[in-house]
């Protein structure tokens, strides 16, 4: 998700865009002075016998995207605590309006103009980075970054807004100024999320003593109606549920058909990230049959949510051989909390505890990583940085803990670490198997 910064950075994107374009044009050279692409409010423009020539791209109005307005309903419980960072889905409408000093000078700029716009329906992750990153910014604009945007679920999109004259006259009217030829355009969507804490439920692990009921494990991934399902692997081998995300090690499989069955008609499985710009080849392991392939997450990749597809080849009865490329299902990539370093004799006193973990695949910088301390969350406090800007080590800092005993999860790009195992053994008579917390990843407060 975005920052608050995320409106201000749209708006320099597109201004680049248009800017880029123009520099493109040698004919520009006949108007003389063109000055750069500007977001003022039109009624700031100088429009009398010296105008200059010019672009000029206004947000004139923000709406909520309808698609996304209704996607989390409940911000806080009943006692007021946060419980979720409700995004903020708008969509930004734009006004590209030309000033010209001579005649036909502002038909040519809004000609060039909106042919950029029309070549750029879309700003994805590289578009997004290339456009923001080195950009001469000032302050205090110069968070403008290319980070949190360019991670954001859905790309940018952008279209022409074709307007009457009815509501164009209603448009200047309202901005007070002098009306000059103009173009809408409608750009979506952009997702503006807080970063602040959230308390976040632990799971539902057994329904009484006899374990009748529903059993609930978070983050489930759901069947996907494709041509390709990933089936992740079990939490233990006896296990009814699955893990709520792929684990350093795990086998995950791809289920699917047409896949081949002999050694040359493999093919490959590649995963993409958000944050890695290439995709990457994933190690194909068994099973491997007509119907499923199965692979393992290099460790290079981190952790979250991630998407597989495969280049699939196949024999036919006449021995022609096809391959074709299957859709993009999710993988949710999960860390896993290896070690509790510090505190290192527990139970720990209550009040302000410093929390130190050790995970594995190693953490990026630009990553969002915290702690879930029970339903708490809290963010990281330092981390050791390597020369690649990763690291395996997080320090976390709890204040004011009471006495308890407090699971710990590991969020990293919203996805969580597993703190259950499957309990067989050392069972009371007639008690089932079931999940319980990982007695490795709790921290007990006295």
């Amino acid at each position: 998700m975005s920052g608050p910064y995320a409106v201000a950075a749209v708006t320099k994107m597109l201004c680049t865009v248009i800017q880029r374009a123009l520099g493109s044009h040698s004919e520009l050279q006949t108007l003389g002075n063109v000055d750069p692409v500007g977001a003022l409010p039109p009624n700031r423009i100088k429009v009398d016998s010296s105008e200059p020539n010019r672009l000029n791209l206004f947000l004139f109005q923000v709406s909520p995207n309808s698609a996304w307005r209704n996607e989390v309903l409940a911000t806080r419980d009943t006692r007021g605590d946060r419980v979720a960072n409700t995004p903020l889905a708008i969509d930004l409408h734009y006004l590209l309006t030309a000033y010209g000093t001579d005649d036909f000078s502002a038909d040519f700029l809004l000609g060039i103009g909106m042919q950029a716009l029309h070549e750029t329906p879309g700003l994805g992750r590289d578009a997004i980075r290339n456009l923001l990153q080195g950009a001469a910014i000032p302050k205090p604009f110069d968070k403008l970054t290319a980070g949190d945007l360019a991670e954001q679920f859905e790309q940018i999109k952008i279209s022409p807004q074709y307007l009457s004259m009815e509501e164009m006259s209603k448009i200047w009217t309202a901005l007070q100024a002098n009306y000059r030829s103009s173009m809408a355009y409608h750009v979506s969507v952009v997702l503006i999320e807080s970063k602040k804490p959230q308390r976040v439920p632990l799971p539902v692990l057994r329904w009484k003593s006899d374990d009748h009921g529903v059993r609930v494990v978070p983050s489930v991934l759901p069947p996907i109606a494709t041509l390709t399902d990933i089936k992740l692997p079990k939490i233990h081998a006896d296990a009814p549920v699955p893990k709520p995300g792929a684990e350093p090690d795990d086998i995950v499989v791809a289920q699917g058909r047409q896949f081949g069955k002999d050694a040359a008609d493999i093919g490959k499985v590649w995963l993409r990230h958000p944050r890695m710009k290439d995709p990457v080849e994933a190690t194909l392991v068994d099973p491997a049959s007509e119907a499923e392939r199965g692979f393992k997450i290099p460790s290079s990749v981190p952790a979250g949510l991630l998407s597989a597809y495969l280049d699939v080849k196949f024999t036919e009865s006449d021995g022609t051989v096809r391959s074709y490329t299957t859709p993009e299902c999710p993988i949710p990539r999960v860390a896993r909390l290896k070690k509790i370093v510090q505190p290192a004799t527990l139970p720990a006193p209550a009040g302000n505890i410093a929390v130190e973990i050790e995970c594995q695949p190693d953490v990026r910088k630009e990553q969002r990583v915290s702690l879930l301390f029970g339903v708490r969350e809290v963010g990281v406090e330092s981390a050791s940085w390597g020369t690649g800007q990763t690291t395996g080590t997080l320090k976390f800092h709890v204040k004011d803990a009471v006495a308890g005993s407090y699971p710990l999860r590991l969020r990293i790009d919203g996805t969580e670490s597993s703190p259950f195992v499957w309990k067989s053994q050392g069972l009371q008579p007639n008690e089932p198997p079931h999940l319980v917390f990982d007695d490795k990843q709790v921290i007990a407060v006295t």
